[in-house]
C-alpha cells in the first residue's frame, strides 16, 4: 500500500510517505505518525494522499484516527483509485470528512498528444459527478498541485469548481517539501496564489491553500491594489505569507468580510492592530483602531467620530471610521485616543527599575534612560539592584554593578516597600518587575507603568494566572490590569503572540531594542572594513553559513566568526574566534565591513535582535536570513540584505554581493546609521515622556513599512 500523510504541525508543514515496497505494516505506520503528530499538539486536517483504491484496511486505519484523535482524516485521491462505484462507496466508511480528486497536470505525453483539460479531467469528472450521491455525509472537492506545469490550469480549475456546484478548490503548493512534485519560485507561488484567491471570490468558490510555508522569506513586489481583508486573506497573513497586495497593506470596507474573521469590536481591533505590526494595515481605520498615521491612510467614504476624538493629537488630520463599521458590536467604545498617546505633565517624577546585568556594555541601558529622562526636565530615580539613585541628573556618570548582590535585591525592596505611588511613570526592566507592582495594588490610578518587553512574553505566565478570572481562555481577553499598563515590546513580527495571551495590543508599543549608543562606537567606514563579522548563538545557522562560506570566491574578504561550537571543517573564508567579552566583540563589529545573521526559522522564538541591534549601532549593513525577528530590524535594500533561511545560495550570492559592491556596501551603511536613531535611549525617553507616536509615520514599525512599499 502507497500512502502520503501530512498536516500542520506547529507553523510547518509535517510530510511523509509510505512507499509501495515497504515492508512496514500500513496500520502501525500511520498510528505510530498520527500518535507523535498528536503529542506535537497538531490538530485539524489528516491529509491521506492515496493512489489505489481504498480497501478495508485503509478503512479501519482513518476509522480510527476519526475516533481516538483529534485529527481530520481528509482523503486525496488519484481519479484512477477510485475508478469504480465501489471504491468510491469505500471512502465513507473511512471517517473521511472531505474527498478532494486530483487534477491531472499536463505531462509530456498529454501535450504532445494535444489533450487538454477536458479530456485530461474526464476520469476525475466521472468520480466528482458520482461522489456526492454515494458519499451523502462526505464533502466532494477538487485538488490542483501547483506547479509550473499546472500554473496554466489553475484558471480552468476554478472555473471547474463553480460549474460543479462551487465545489471546494484545494491548492496545493508544489514546492512543499517531500511532495514530489516541482514548485514555482516563491514570489510567482505568491502571485499565482492571490490570482486564485481574487478569482475564487469573484466566482463565489471555495479556496483552501495549502502547503504555501516555504514562501513566507519571500520579498514580492507589491502588486495591484490593496486587498479586502476576508477571512482567507487574514488567515495568509497571519501564517506569515506574504501576498503581495497586502504590503499595499488591506481595506476593511464596510467590514462585512473583516467579520468573518473578527465579530466582536474588540476581535477586529485586536487583528488591525496585529495584522499593522505584521506590516499588512487595515488602511481605511484610524490609528487608533490599528490603521496607519493618518498621512498614509485611505479615507472611507463615509467616516464617523466620536465624542473623544476632540482629545485626539491627530483629529485634524483623521477621516474617522467608516459609518458601517459602527455597527459592529463594541467597536464604537474603542474610537477614542490611546492614552499612552498623551504627554506626561512637566516635569513628571519618574522611577526606572533596572535589571541584573551581566555585561558593561550590553547592560548600560537602563541606566543610559535614565540620564536621557532627566536631560528632558523628568525628576528621576534609579533603583538597580544593588542601590537606589534619587533624583538623578543628565550628568550622573555611574556605571551597573554587574551580577546582583549577596543580599535582597535593592529593585525587589523598593518594589515590596518603596513609595510606588509618588511617580507619574514607571519604567520596569521586564514583565516580572511590572507583575509585582501589578499584584502589589500600591501604584495610583493614574500611573503610567511602562513594562519594557525585550524577552518576548518573558513572564506573562505570571500575568495571565493572577490576572485572568478562573475559566477563562487568556486569548478571550477582557483581564488586562489597566489602560496604563503599557507593554514596550521589541517583537513587532510576533504580535500574533501577544493575542494568545490576549494582550490587547492598544497597550503596546513597538519599541526596537534599545541600546546605549555610546557604548557602540563605528570605528571605521565599513569600506575600509577588513573583514566581515558573524556572531551569536540561539538558533544560529551554521550550517547554511558554512555551506555558503565554502562557495565563496578567493576575492571576497575572511568572515570572523564568534560561537561557542567546535566547528569542523571549517572552510578558508571562516576564521574561528570563539566567544569573547563585549568589550572586545563590539569594537571588532566597529571595524568590520558588514555582519552575518544566519538563522533558523522559529515562529515561536525570536533571535539574533542583540546582535542586529550591534550592528545597526555601528552603523553595519546586516546579511540576514528573513525571520519575523530579521524583518523586524532589516529592511531589504535599505540597511540590509534578506535571504529566504536555509538557502546557503542566496546567503553566498548576498555575501559576494555586498563585498564586492562599494556603492552597495555604502548605501545601506547609510541606512544602518539612519537605523540606529531609533535603537538609541534618546528616542525612547522622548516616547515615554512626550507620547508613544504609534500614530506617527516616523515611528519604528511605521517607518518600516513605509520603506517597504517604496
Amino acid at each position: 500500500m502507497w500512502l502520503r500523510l501530512a498536516a500542520k504541525r506547529g507553523s510547518a508543514m509535517w510530510v511523509d510517505v509510505l512507499a509501495g515496497d515497504t515492508p512496514a505494516d500500513p496500520a502501525a505506520w500511520v498510528r505510530e505518525r498520527v500518535d507523535a503528530l498528536c503529542a506535537d499538539g497538531a490538530r485539524g486536517p489528516l491529509y491521506v494522499f492515496i493512489r489505489e483504491p481504498p480497501d478495508a484496511a485503509l478503512a479501519a486505519i482513518l476509522g480510527w484516527v476519526a475516533t481516538d484523535r483529534r485529527l481530520e482524516p481528509t482523503v486525496i485521491a488519484a481519479s484512477s483509485a477510485l475508478a469504480s462505484r465501489a471504491d468510491i462507496e469505500r471512502v465513507q466508511p473511512c471517517g473521511a470528512h472531505t474527498l478532494y480528486v486530483t487534477l491531472d497536470a499536463a505531462d509530456a505525453a498529454s501535450s504532445a498528444a494535444g489533450a487538454g483539460e477536458l479530456e485530461r479531467w474526464r476520469p476525475a469528472l466521472r468520480v466528482l459527478a458520482a461522489a456526492p450521491a454515494l458519499m451523502p455525509r462526505v464533502r466532494v472537492g477538487v485538488q490542483l498541485m501547483l506547479t509550473p506545469a499546472s500554473v496554466r490550469d489553475l484558471p480552468r480549475a476554478l472555473q471547474l469548481s463553480r460549474r460543479l456546484g462551487k465545489t471546494e478548490l484545494l491548492l496545493w503548493d508544489g514546492g512543499c517539501p517531500d511532495m514530489d512534485a516541482a514548485g514555482l519560485a516563491p514570489a510567482e507561488a505568491l502571485r499565482a496564489l492571490e490570482f486564485a484567491i481574487a478569482t475564487a471570490e469573484k466566482l463565489d468558490v471555495r479556496l483552501r491553500p495549502v502547503g504555501f510555508e516555504r514562501t513566507r522569506a519571500a520579498q514580492p513586489a507589491a502588486t495591484g491594489q490593496p486587498a479586502l481583508a476576508s477571512r482567507m486573506v487574514v488567515e495568509l497573513l497571519r501564517d506569515g505569507i506574504p501576498l503581495p497586495s497586502s504590503r499595499h497593506g488591506l481595506l476593511a470596507a464596510d467590514g462585512t468580510a473583516l467579520a468573518q474573521s473578527a465579530a466582536t469590536g474588540r476581535g477586529v481591533v485586536q487583528l488591525a492592530f496585529e495584522l499593522a505590526a505584521a506590516g499588512s494595515p487595515l488602511l481605511d481605520l484610524p490609528a487608533c483602531l490599528g490603521g496607519p498615521p493618518p498621512t498614509h491612510a485611505q479615507a472611507p467614504s463615509h467616516g464617523a467620530k466620536r465624542e473623544a476624538c476632540a482629545s485626539c493629537v491627530v483629529d485634524a488630520q483623521c477621516a474617522g471610521v467608516a459609518t458601517p463599521l459602527l455597527d459592529i458590536a463594541g467597536l464604537a467604545a474603542d474610537v477614542r485616543p490611546l492614552p499612552h498617546w498623551s504627554p506626561l505633565a512637566a516635569a513628571p517624577r519618574v522611577l526606572v527599575l533596572c535589571p541584573v546585568v551581566t555585561d558593561v556594555l550590553y547592560g548600560a541601558t537602563f541606566f543610559s534612560l535614565a540620564r536621557q529622562l532627566a536631560q528632558r526636565g523628568a525628576r528621576v530615580d534609579l533603583v538597580s539592584p544593588w542601590a537606589l539613585h534619587a533624583d538623578i541628573d543628565a550628568a550622573f556618570s555611574e556605571r551597573q554593578p554587574l551580577d546582583r548582590p549577596q543580599g535582597a535585591s535593592a529593585v525587589e525592596q523598593f518594589v515590596a516597600d518603596g513609595a510606588v505611588d509618588a511617580y507619574d511613570l514607571i519604567v520596569t526592566p521586564d514583565l516580572h518587575s511590572a507583575h509585582a507592582l501589578i499584584v502589589g495594588r500600591r501604584l495610583r490610578p493614574e500611573t503610567r507603568l511602562a513594562a519594557t518587553d525585550f524577552h518576548m512574553l518573558w513572564g506573562m505566565d505570571d500575568w495571565v494566572r493572577d490576572l485572568c478570572p478562573a475559566g477563562r481562555r487568556p486569548e478571550e481577553g477582557g483581564w488586562w490590569p489597566s489602560e496604563q499598563v503599557v507593554i514596550y515590546s521589541a517583537f513587532p513580527g510576533y504580535a500574533r503572540l501577544y493575542t494568545r495571551y490576549g494582550v490587547p495590543l492598544r497597550q503596546v508599543v513597538w519599541q526596537p531594542y534599545g541600546l546605549d549608543p555610546a557604548a557602540f562606537p563605528a570605528a571605521l567606514p565599513p569600506g575600509d572594513g577588513e573583514a566581515i563579522i558573524s556572531a551569536g548563538r540561539h538558533l544560529r545557522d551554521l550550517d547554511t553559513l558554512l555551506r555558503a562560506a565554502a562557495a565563496l570566491p578567493a576575492a571576497v574578504h575572511p568572515i570572523d566568526l564568534f560561537a561557542e561550537a567546535e566547528l569542523a571543517h571549517v572552510p578558508p573564508h571562516i576564521r574561528f574566534r570563539g566567544t569573547v567579552p563585549s568589550a572586545v566583540f563590539c569594537p571588532e563589529v566597529g571595524h568590520s565591513r558588514f555582519m552575518l545573521v544566519p538563522l533558523q526559522e522559529d515562529p515561536h522564538k525570536a533571535a539574533g535582535i542583540t546582535a542586529m541591534a550591534t550592528a545597526i549601532l555601528c552603523g553595519r549593513p546586516l546579511v540576514a536570513s528573513a525571520t519575523a525577528a530579521a524583518r523586524d530590524y532589516v529592511v531589504d535594500g535599505v540597511n540590509g540584505l534578506l535571504v529566504p533561511p536555509g538557502d546557503c545560495d542566496a546567503l553566498r550570492d548576498a555575501i559576494v554581493r555586498l563585498d564586492t559592491d562599494a556603492a552597495l556596501l555604502a548605501q545601506l551603511a547609510a541606512g544602518a546609521r539612519a537605523a540606529a536613531l531609533q535603537l538609541g535611549t534618546a528616542g525612547w525617553a522622548e516616547r515615554l515622556l512626550h507620547g508613544s507616536r504609534t500614530h506617527a509615520i516616523d515611528a519604528w514599525t511605521w517607518d518600516h513599512w513605509h520603506r517597504r512599499r517604496a
